[in-house]
């Protein structure tokens, strides 16, 4: 998109202002955004499980911010982990390409093309995979395999995600990218879930509330800008981008492997209570 729309004219708003090629790519691809929403509006409330008939109640914000409280270490580990998890992989995603760009010379656009095609393939196939691996693992009597498949594939992922901007060669690069891609997706299905069966009906959507905004709102602002950081005032030279996004997974990457590691055991037991209780 940024390739198709470099070479067109600015347009000038009627309220003053302009429209400069640039800013048509987010225009462009917020668009469908729009059509979407309104596809949304027409989806019907689902039934809740475990709900009786007559008006539902509503929980009060200081009953779910106690009941989390009580599942502290559950909740750290699971929303936690995953927000550090994201924000570290933001912090690669959204840097990769100007590495790319000032690292071997290549152009934005083919770089999108490049990322985005490798991305449409993995990204889904690895979704899949982890929900698989987490459905067999469940039925076979491993009550925290959603969990552990976040935690095995961040102590396999965390290394490869601090060598990848090391590497000597593109290609090389993009490799490892790959495997990084493939090994963080693993998780990514199975963490969400995660989330959902230990937490009671009544309380999901403002427990999952909590869960958007720290992965959606703070990793998303705070990933990169780490980046930015240390390029800025540690390494103080844009040509080190390669050194930043490999400190701030060293750096970040331990960190939330703990978050994870030390949830694992409360999990276990919130899990056990959750089937007792039948949330």
């Amino acid at each position: 998109i940024l390739k198709f729309v470099e070479h067109l004219p600015q347009v000038a708003l009627p309220g003053g202002g302009h429209i400069h090629p640039w800013q048509w790519a987010f225009i462009i691809v917020g668009a469908p955004g729009i059509i979407w929403a309104l596809v949304v509006l027409t989806i019907k409330e689902p039934g809740r499980r475990g709900s009786v008939k007559g008006k539902a109640v509503i929980v009060p914000v200081r009953e779910v911010a106690g009941f989390m409280g009580d599942n502290a270490r559950v909740y750290i580990g699971i929303i936690g982990g995953l927000a550090m998890k994201m924000l570290m992989g933001i912090g690669s995603q959204q840097w990769m390409p100007t590495l790319y760009l000032r690292e071997f010379g290549w152009k934005l656009a083919d770089v999108g093309l490049i990322i985005g095609g490798m991305t449409l393939i993995i990204s889904p196939i690895a979704l899949i995979t982890g929900g698989k691996i987490s459905e067999w693992w469940m039925k076979r009597g491993t009550p925290d395999a959603n969990m552990r498949i976040v935690l095995y594939g961040l102590l396999a992922g965390v290394p490869i995600a601090i060598l990848t901007p090391l590497m000597p060669s593109p290609w090389l690069v993009l490799g490892f990218s790959a495997i990084s891609m493939f090994i963080s997706s693993l998780g990514s299905g199975p963490g969400i879930a995660s989330l959902q069966i230990v937490t009671p009906n009544r309380m999901r959507a403002q427990v999952s509330a909590v869960y958007q905004f720290s992965t959606h709102v703070i990793s998303l602002a705070v990933g990169p800008l780490i980046v930015a950081l240390f390029t800025d005032y540690l390494f103080g030279d844009s040509q080190h981008l390669k050194y930043s996004l490999a400190l701030s997974a060293a750096l970040l990457g331990p960190l939330t492997i703990f978050l994870v590691w030390q949830g694992l055991a409360p999990f276990k037991r919130a899990y056990e209570r959750a089937v007792a209780e039948g949330y």
